[in-house]
């Protein structure tokens, strides 16, 4: 029985309207709202414009892994697509609404559908796997959290099964092994998507650089989170950012909320609250998140709105 759109993202509302009210609806409501009155809003500025900056930087990513398919695609259009991507990210009913509206506006340059899917794909393993790298840092940091034993065996499985898979598509051989290339003669399109992997993986001009980006974009999203608190004046180091935020978007990849909204704020609260800082202080800072996604899908609304009345002119 297939489920209609519209279902799904009823349920998925429901899902991030609970998140939200969940996080919410406390007794400390004053002492959160003091916390965002005497906001550094220059700091909260220099946040918003980091966050704004790692599409820049994903999108750059993106342009390395079209060039391995000979397409050579201009950064400035990637980066615009990137933020209508989030836009329809959002308000789209499923969760890939965004990778759709990134494959329709990238087909003026020519490129094949199994292109763009395979480059799409890669992207979202890459950001798995740099999730997942990052977040064995509550280990070598030596982080404590109670009762979460479950959580960091989670961690450790998610990074070997990227590993793992990175590893079989460094030559056919190994394809072979596990039958892959047999489920790839059976489904023809899935044949162009491993040969684009292996050609991304294989490749160290490629898969290096993409590595190193998807680090330093993560990274730079982490800061801007810091910036945050920052901006309200809290005391918590970066390292527990580090630690905390992978772990907090690695479960907004699960396709059960509106872009994440919600699954990101309440996972974010719940880890800040277990690691021993005070609840107003976390749940500030991911209302204050929630403002620089509110932002980046204002921006692109607006792109998308201008794109669309370009293309009536």
């Amino acid at each position: 029985m297939t489920i209609h759109p519209k279902v799904i993202f009823l349920l998925k509302a429901l899902v991030t309207s609970s998140c939200l009210i969940f996080i919410f609806k406390s007794n400390e409501l004053e002492l959160i709202f003091n916390n965002l009155i005497k906001l550094d809003w220059l700091l909260l500025s220099a946040s918003v414009l980091l966050f704004l900056f790692v599409n820049f930087i994903t999108a750059w990513r993106w342009q390395i892994l079209l060039n391995a398919s000979q397409h050579k695609v201009p950064l400035l259009p990637l980066s615009k697509y990137y933020f209508i991507g989030a836009f329809f990210s959002v308000f789209l009913p499923t969760s890939i609404g965004g990778d759709l509206a990134r494959w329709y506006y990238l087909q003026k340059y020519g490129v094949k559908r199994s292109e763009v899917i395979s480059s799409i794909l890669y992207e979202r393993f890459l950001g798995v796997l740099t999730l997942a790298t990052l977040s064995l840092s509550i280990f070598i940091f030596k982080i404590n959290l109670p009762s979460f034993d479950y959580l960091k065996i989670a961690i450790i499985f998610v990074f070997f099964i990227c590993i793992f898979t990175l590893f079989l598509f460094t030559n056919e051989l190994k394809l072979k092994i596990f039958n892959l290339t047999k489920i790839s003669q059976r489904w023809p399109s899935l044949s162009n998507v491993f040969n684009n992997f292996k050609l991304y993986t294989c490749n160290l001009s490629y898969i290096v650089p993409v590595l190193l980006i998807s680090i330093f974009a993560h990274l730079v999203a982490v800061i801007s989170i810091y910036l945050l608190s920052l901006s309200l004046d809290l005391d918590i180091a970066l390292i527990y950012f580090i630690a905390v935020l992978p772990l907090a978007w690695l479960l907004t990849m699960l396709p059960i909320s509106i872009g994440g909204i919600g699954v990101r704020e309440g996972a974010v609260v719940f880890l800040l609250v277990s690691l021993g800082f005070k609840s107003p202080d976390a749940i500030a800072i991911s209302v204050l998140m929630i403002f620089q996604i509110l932002v980046q899908t204002i921006l692109g609304g607006i792109m998308y709105l201008s794109y669309k009345y370009n293309l009536e002119e």
